[in-house]
C-alpha cells in the first residue's frame, strides 16, 4: 500500500510538472468520458429504469389485436375487461385504467387537466399510495359516490402551492364537483403527464358495450407465473370470449408486453445507436491520448532505463507507468462529469419531449460511479500500450536511439501509426451513421404529406358532456367558433377534426360495404375522423374524385362520407368509390352512409407510413366532444394567437384552449427522436473527425521531427522542398486511406443496425459512403499541410549538424 502510495504521489508530481500535456489530455478525456456519462444518464432513465414502481419486472401490459379487421394494438370493451379479470389466475392485481382531459373551472382561468380513471386496485398493484390524505374507498368506484380525486404531487406544487389545506377541499371538473381526497407522490414513469386519478365508475350503458373499447390493461404476475403462462391463459380467455360474442370480437387475441418495455416507447433503438456512437467517441480519444503518451514515454526512455540500471524492476516501472495513467484518467473523469452536468440539461431542454422520462436524466450517484469506472478502463486502454512497451525495453536500443536524436524509435512509430488508423477507421462509422441519418431528413422532406402544414395554426379543446350533452348542442358550439375564428384579421379559413396529421391520435371504424355478402368476421377497419366542411381545404387535402363536405352536409341531411385514396383502392380495386354506400361503426354508434368523395392520401401518424385507409364524416351528423382545430392564416400563425384564443373565450369562456402550435410542429415531436440521434451523432462524429486530425497531424509532427536527418540528407542529395512535401503526405495520405478503408468495411456492420431508423436510404447507401471518404480525405489532408510544409523547408546544415 505504501509503494502504492508513492506511485500517486510520483505520478501526481509528474503530471503537474509538465502542464501542457496534462492539460491536453484532461480536455481530451473529459469530452470522451463526459459525453459517455451524459449518454449513460439518458439510458438508464429511459431504458435501464423507466419505472419505479413496486417490481416493475412482474409488470405487464395487455394488449389485443385482431388481424382479421387489421387492428395490431386495441384497448379493452368494459365488459371484456371484467370477463378476463373473473376468469385469469395468473395475475396477483389486473386493473384497467383511460386517459380522459378535463376541464378545471372555478378556479382563475380555465384549465385543462390530464385525468386518468382507474379501476379498483389499480394504485395499489403499482404500489403508490398518498403521502397527504386518503386513497379511494371500495365504494367510491360506483356511479353516484365517485366524486373524489387524488392530485399528484407535481399538479400540487404547481396548480395549488402545494398547500395541505387543499385536501377536502372541492373542485369542479367538467362543471361536477369532485373532493380532493389526498396527494399521491411523484411518480416516475408514466409516458404522459397526469395532473390527477379519479375512480373508473361506468355507467350501466358503458359498463355493457362491447363495441367501446377504451379500456387500457395492467397486470402484476403472480409469484411463480412466467409471462409465457400468463400469455396462454389469456389466449385461451380470448378464444372463449371470442365464441361467446363473436360480433365484436371474433378474431381477437390477448398479448402481453412488458411494462418497463412498454414505458420506453420508441426510445430503445435511438439511444441504443448513441450509446454505441459515444463508445466510439472514447476509443478515439482513448488513441489520441494513447498517443500523446508513447510521445511522452519515449523522451522518458533514458529515464526508465536508467531507473532499471538501478535495480528497478520493469513490473515496477510498468506500474507506475499505469498509474499516471490511471491518474491522469481519472482526473480526465472528474471534469468529464462537469461535461456530462452540462449534456444532459442542454439535451434535456432541447428535447425534453422526445423520449419517456428525459427530464428526469440527471447526474446522480449512479453516474457518478459510472464514470469513475468508465475512466479506469479507459486509463488502463490508453496506458497500456506505453506501459507495456516498457517491459519489452532493452537498454542497448534505448541508448542507441537516444545517441541518435529520435522520439523513440520505429517500432514506437509504428504503434502512432496504427492508432491514428484507427481513429480514422472509427471516425468514418461515426461519419456513414450520421450521413445516413441525414440523408433520411432529406427523404422525408421530399414525400408528398397530402397536406400543406404552412401557415397553419392548431390547438384543441374538449366540451363539456354537462354543457354540451347533445349532438345538437356540439354541432352548434363549432359552428359559432368557426364563424367567429374565420372574422379573425389575418385568419384565411378555420376547420374542426377530431385528430389533426401527427397528433398520434387514431380512432377506427369497422364497415362493410352495402352490396356485398357479409362473411363471419371479414368485418374491414379504418381509421376514422370526423370534420367540418373547410376543414380539408384549410390543411390543403386535395380532393382526387366526388366532392368535399360541404354545409349541406348537416344533421338533418342523409349521412354521407369522405374516404381516402388507400380505402378506395384496396376496397373498391377497378370500381368507382363515390356513390357506393357503407355501414360502419364506431364505438356503439352505427351509421348507413354514401361515399361522396375521394382524398389524397394524408400521411396520418408518421411522414414515411405506408398510406391509411381513412374515413371522413361530417362532425355535424356526428358530433364528438373532442376539437382539434386548423385554422390557416395569412400571416406567422403563433403571430394571432392572442387574438385567437380571445375568440374562443367571447364564445364560451368556460372553455379552456391548449396546445396552441402550427401545424409543423407536430410533425416535429414525430421526428424528434430521429432528430435528437441526427444531431448527436453529427457531434459525435465531427469531434471524432477533429480528433482524428489532431492525431494524424501529431504523428506527422513526430515525425518529421524524428527524421529531419533524413530530410536533410536527402535535400543535400539533391530533392527538392517539393519532393519531401510529396513524401510526408504520402505518408500521411497512406494512413488516412487505410483507416478510410477499415472504416468503410467496419461500417455496414454498424449501419444495418439503424436499419429502422432509416427512411428511403440503404444501410449500404453509396452516396453516404463516397461522401464520407472524401470528407474525411479533405480533413485529414488539412491536417497534413502544416507537418509536410515544415518538412520541406528543413535547412540540410542545420539537420545535420544537430545529428
Amino acid at each position: 500500500m505504501r509503494s502504492l502510495l508513492e506511485d500517486v504521489r510520483y505520478a501526481v508530481r509528474l503530471l503537474f510538472r509538465q502542464p501542457g500535456f496534462t492539460l491536453a489530455a484532461v480536455l481530451l478525456l473529459a469530452l470522451g468520458i463526459g459525453v459517455n456519462s451524459a449518454i449513460f444518464s439518458i439510458v438508464d432513465s429511459v431504458l435501464l429504469h423507466p419505472l419505479s414502481y413496486k417490481d416493475p419486472d412482474k409488470l405487464y401490459v395487455i394488449w389485443t389485436k385482431n388481424q382479421i379487421r387489421n387492428k395490431q394494438q386495441g384497448a379493452f370493451a368494459a365488459p371484456e375487461f371484467q370477463e378476463y379479470a373473473g376468469r385469469q389466475k395468473s395475475f396477483s392485481q389486473f386493473a384497467a385504467y383511460m386517459h380522459y382531459p378535463a376541464t378545471l373551472t372555478g378556479r382563475d382561468e380555465p384549465a385543462r387537466v390530464a385525468t386518468v380513471l382507474v379501476s379498483a386496485g389499480y394504485l395499489e398493484m403499482l404500489g403508490i399510495s398518498p403521502f397527504l390524505g386518503r386513497g379511494f374507498a371500495a365504494e367510491e368506484y360506483q356511479i353516484g359516490r365517485n366524486q373524489v380525486a387524488l392530485l399528484t404531487e407535481q399538479f400540487w406544487r404547481e396548480r395549488f402551492g402545494a398547500d395541505p389545506a387543499i385536501v377536502g377541499k372541492v373542485l369542479r371538473l367538467d362543471n361536477e364537483l369532485h373532493v380532493v381526497a389526498g396527494i399521491l407522490p411523484r411518480i416516475k414513469g408514466e409516458n404522459r403527464q397526469v395532473d390527477m386519478y379519479l375512480p373508473l365508475a361506468l355507467s350501466p350503458e358503458a359498463a355493457a358495450s362491447w363495441d367501446s373499447r377504451f379500456l387500457y390493461v395492467t397486470g402484476r404476475l403472480n409469484d411463480g407465473i412466467t409471462s409465457e403462462q400468463a400469455s396462454a391463459e389469456l389466449k385461451s380467455i380470448g378464444a372463449a370470449i371470442s365464441a361467446d360474442h363473436p360480433e365484436s370480437n371474433i378474431g381477437t387475441e390477448p398479448y402481453l408486453v412488458p411494462a418497463e418495455r412498454e414505458a420506453q416507447g420508441d426510445a430503445r433503438q435511438p439511444l441504443l445507436v448513441l450509446s454505441a456512437a459515444v463508445g466510439l467517441v472514447l476509443l478515439v480519444t482513448c488513441s489520441n491520448v494513447a498517443n500523446l503518451l508513447l510521445v511522452r514515454a519515449a523522451a522518458r526512455h533514458k529515464e526508465v532505463a536508467i531507473r532499471s540500471a538501478m535495480g528497478a524492476s520493469q513490473g515496477r516501472v510498468f506500474r507506475q507507468m499505469i498509474t499516471e495513467s490511471l491518474t491522469l484518467a481519472l482526473m480526465g473523469g472528474a471534469v468529464g462529469l462537469f461535461v456530462a452536468w452540462w449534456g444532459v440539461r442542454i439535451i434535456g431542454r432541447w428535447s425534453s419531449t422526445t423520449m419517456p422520462n428525459m427530464a428526469l436524466a440527471q447526474v446522480d450517484w449512479l453516474v457518478v460511479g459510472y464514470t469513475f469506472v468508465v475512466s479506469a478502463v479507459a486509463g488502463i486502454l490508453f496506458g497500456g500500450i506505453p506501459a507495456w512497451q516498457v517491459l519489452r525495453l532493452n537498454l542497448a536500443d534505448t541508448l542507441r536511439d537516444e545517441t541518435r536524436g529520435t522520439s523513440g524509435g520505429a517500432r514506437k512509430g509504428l504503434t502512432r501509426s496504427l492508432l491514428v488508423v484507427s481513429e480514422v477507421a472509427l471516425s468514418v462509422i461515426l461519419l456513414v451513421g450520421a450521413g445516413l441519418l441525414l440523408r433520411t431528413f432529406i427523404e422525408l422532406s421530399r414525400l408528398d404529406l397530402g397536406f400543406n402544414s404552412d401557415h397553419v395554426l392548431t390547438l384543441r379543446t374538449t366540451l363539456a358532456e354537462t354543457a354540451y350533452a347533445d349532438d345538437a348542442a356540439k354541432a352548434n358550439y363549432v359552428r359559432r367558433i368557426i364563424e367567429r375564428l374565420e372574422r379573425v384579421p389575418g385568419v384565411v379559413s378555420a376547420g374542426v377534426s377530431t385528430a389533426l396529421p401527427m397528433m398520434q391520435v387514431n380512432w377506427l371504424t369497422d364497415f362493410s360495404v352495402d352490396g356485398r355478402p357479409a362473411q363471419s368476421g371479414q368485418k374491414e377497419s379504418a381509421t376514422y375522423t370526423a370534420v367540418t366542411p373547410r376543414y380539408l381545404d384549410t390543411i390543403g387535402a386535395r380532393l382526387v374524385k366526388g366532392r368535399m363536405i360541404s354545409e349541406t352536409d348537416n344533421e338533418t341531411a342523409p349521412p354521407v362520407v369522405l374516404i381516402s385514396e388507400a380505402l378506395a383502392k384496396r376496397t373498391f380495386p377497378g370500381e368507382d368509390a363515390v356513390g357506393k354506400s357503407i355501414n360502419m361503426r364506431v364505438g356503439r354508434f352505427k351509421t348507413h352512409a354514401q361515399i361522396i368523395g375521394v382524398v389524397h392520401d394524408i400521411a396520418y401518424a408518421k411522414p414515411d407510413e405506408k398510406p391509411r385507409p381513412i374515413i371522413y364524416q361530417p362532425h355535424a351528423q356526428r358530433s364528438w366532444p373532442f376539437l382539434a382545430f386548423a385554422i390557416r392564416t395569412s400571416a406567422d400563425p403563433m403571430s394571432l394567437e392572442g387574438a385567437v384564443r380571445r375568440a374562443f373565450f367571447e364564445v364560451d369562456s368556460s372553455l379552456p384552449v391548449e396546445k396552441v402550435q402550427p401545424l409543423g410542429a407536430l410533425m416535429d415531436k414525430v421526428l424528434a427522436q430521429q432528430r435528437l440521434a441526427l444531431v448527436l451523432l453529427i457531434v459525435f462524429a465531427g469531434l471524432a473527425v477533429v480528433l482524428a486530425a489532431v492525431g494524424l497531424f501529431g504523428v506527422l509532427a513526430v515525425a518529421v521531427a524524428q527524421r529531419s536527418r533524413e530530410m536533410g540528407i536527402r535535400m543535400a542529395l539533391g530533392a527538392s522542398g517539393q519532393d519531401i512535401l510529396r513524401l510526408v503526405l504520402t505518408q500521411g495520405m497512406g494512413l488516412t486511406t487505410a483507416g478510410i478503408f477499415a472504416g468503410l468495411l467496419a461500417a455496414p456492420l454498424a449501419s444495418q443496425v439503424m436499419r429502422q431508423m432509416l427512411y428511403g436510404v440503404q444501410p449500404l447507401d453509396p452516396i453516404t459512403f463516397a461522401a464520407v471518404a472524401l470528407l474525411v480525405l479533405a480533413a485529414s489532408l488539412a491536417a497534413c499541410v502544416l507537418p509536410a510544409w515544415r518538412a520541406s523547408k528543413v535547412d540540410p546544415g542545420n539537420a545535420l549538424r544537430g545529428e
